[in-house]
């Protein structure tokens, strides 16, 4: 499954409540194509609605307990080796925890939903080309078209394009999707959080996506990290999906060690310089894990490029000068952007489930100012 479901939910926030955030296909490390992306990002921190923790699965104002596994042992897992059925594709579950820093304010998110399973669910991404503390300079090339009509589609798909974070379709992104709306199955909780169970429901405000609270906002300081959160839901069989549960696990705090911040910038930023090897610290490794850092350059013209590197979570990499270029950093900061971004899988089992789609997503975002030479602090200095 692409990232397309994904950015359909953070755009209908970015329309509610002022957050957007970017993400990756198959929250695995992008290649350098995918990167090509516009990873702008803005973000309201005004986190004023906290999430619903007092409704269980039959809509009564108890507080949800902690999952009986022996109640929802051996239910079925989706299997996507087992290919698109057109006599009964089935329903999928997808949702995302996102924990986002953006220019210095951390915003936390969780959105999901259901809706019938469509063929191109059982589409796989090939692997990045990028070996392990690899850098690349994305492919800002023209996208292909997979599709001109739906006539070329299969019976249940039409010819769609893609859209941007404003809502704009994107003209050469055409492809084959199925046609189906979210669904209502019922609540169901999620366990992990600092102050307890989170209620995530079905909003049809929001096109029917399920949202943690009103609006899918989640308080920053009740996340938890380094956690495997839970989930449950008895569902609804009458709508096709039963009784589920799954897990999901968000990894460690990602804190931006090196280059440093200045602390007294109003708008945070970091320094580097073009011409040297760009030393990155950072603390909340995940041992064992991958991480994606882009370095992006923006002109006042439109113009960006973007370095996409495949890093090793162990807590430092240094990005080749070469590469520190070839991002072409503009001379206004608020165009260029230094990004982090981590993705982890859950899963999910559950009657009528034939695909699942459960991850994390971490991102640290802050803009750059490009300097070429040493700056008053030179621990501030973005070069090694």
């Amino acid at each position: 499954m692409s990232n397309r479901i994904f950015l359909l939910l953070l755009v209908c926030i970015a329309v509610m409540v002022g957050a957007c955030s970017g993400s990756d296909k198959n929250g695995s490390a992008s290649d350098a194509g995918d990167a090509a992306a516009d990873t702008d990002t803005d973000a309201d921190t005004d986190s004023d609605t906290d999430a619903d923790t007092d409704t269980d699965s039959d809509g009564d104002t108890d507080t949800w307990t902690e999952l009986d596994t022996d109640t929802f042992a051996g239910l079925p897992c989706p299997d996507l080796d087992a290919g698109y059925d057109d006599a009964g594709p089935g329903y999928q579950m997808f949702l995302e925890v996102n924990s986002s820093v953006v220019i210095g304010q951390k915003v936390a998110l969780g959105t999901g939903g259901f809706q019938i399973t469509g063929r191109e669910d059982f589409e796989t991404k090939a692997p990045s080309s990028l070996g392990l503390d690899e850098c690349a300079l994305a492919d800002a090339g023209q996208p292909v078209p997979e599709c001109s009509a739906t006539e070329g589609c299969a019976p249940e798909q039409s010819c769609v394009r893609d859209v941007d974070q404003s809502g704009k379709p994107i003209a050469g992104t055409e492809h084959c999707e199925t046609v189906r709306s979210l669904m209502d199955v019922g609540p169901f909780a999620m366990f992990g959080f600092t102050d307890g169970p989170m209620t995530f429901a079905y909003n049809a405000s929001m096109s029917g996506s399920y949202v943690a609270g009103s609006n899918g906002q989640i308080p920053a300081t009740s996340l938890a990290y380094d956690t495997t959160y839970t989930f449950y839901g008895e569902g609804d069989l009458a709508t096709g999906v039963g009784a589920f549960h799954g897990s999901l696990y968000l990894g460690p705090d990602i804190e931006l060690v090196s280059p440093k911040v200045p602390p007294q910038a109003a708008l945070p930023y970091i320094n580097v310089n073009p011409g040297k090897d760009l030393a990155i610290v950072w603390n909340g490794a995940a041992e064992g894990g991958e991480l994606t850092i882009t370095l992006m350059g923006g002109k006042a013209s439109g113009k960006k490029a973007s370095v996409v590197c495949r890093v090793a979570d162990d807590g430092a990499f240094t990005m080749p000068s070469k590469m520190v270029k070839a991002a072409a950093l503009g001379l206004i900061s608020l165009l260029n952007t230094f990004t982090i971004e981590r993705r982890g899988q859950g899963e999910v089992c559950g009657e009528g489930l034939t695909t699942g789609f459960v991850r994390a997503a971490q991102t640290y975002m802050v803009n750059v100012q490009m300097v070429n030479g040493p700056v008053a602090d030179a621990g501030v200095d973005g070069g090694a």
